[in-house]
């Protein structure tokens, strides 16, 4: 079995708009670790709520599947237009990544990335509405505007910056990031479908 290198952070963009880029997508997903953070802890509690004070009748709530298993290996190879290299998954099963082969012209790998987590309207409204970036690489950071996308779960936002979809549906955040896709938001938009086509199971 070959060894492939880990998914180098970036963009297909490069020089210093590039590094701009990189560190935008990084505080992202800094922001999604203390959100799934969060609700892994409330989780934790509220499971132990119920243990404590068990009522009859009452309806357990719906487990979210690992990150891992909402795409298909075939969807994946679809999207790449290329085979797929590799899949791990981190933060409790919670975010998984699909990686290609590294590419022999240049730099870079074909990579998706799906984040879900359980999370409030408001909470999420105010973490995936905008997006604080550097101004340019090493500059002052600045406020950049997700606009919505309609027609997609309960609410959604499309960040041009970093490449980012946010959806939420039914309570649940689902984040798509992706590198070197040939039409980032049709593709990103085809990946949140499918996870919530999965997670209405």
């Amino acid at each position: 079995m070959n060894v492939v290198a880990a998914p180098i952070e970036g963009s297909h963009r490069w020089g210093a708009l590039g590094l701009v880029i990189a560190d935008a997508r990084r505080r992202q997903r800094n922001r999604r670790t203390v959100l799934t953070a969060a609700a892994m802890v409330a989780a934790s509690v509220l499971v132990v709520l119920r243990l404590e004070t068990p009522t009859a009748g009452t309806s357990q709530p719906v487990a979210i599947p690992a990150a891992c298993s909402l795409l298909s290996d075939g969807l994946v190879v679809h999207l790449f237009q290329s085979r797929m290299a590799y899949k791990y998954s981190q933060a409790g099963n919670r975010e998984c990544t699909w990686a290609g082969f590294p590419f022999a012209s240049h730099a870079g790998q074909q990579r998706v990335d799906v984040t879900i987590t359980p999370v409030g309207r408001a909470r999420f409204k105010r973490s995936a509405a905008f997006s604080l970036v550097p101004a340019w690489a090493g500059g002052p950071f600045v406020h950049v505007g997700s606009r919505p996308v309609r027609g997609l779960g309960d609410t959604a936002y499309w960040n041009a910056h970093t490449g980012e979809l946010a959806v939420i549906f039914h309570g649940t955040a689902i984040y798509v990031e992706s590198t070197f896709l040939m039409n980032p938001l049709a593709q990103e938009e085809t990946v949140a479908r499918t996870v919530i086509t999965r997670l209405k199971r």
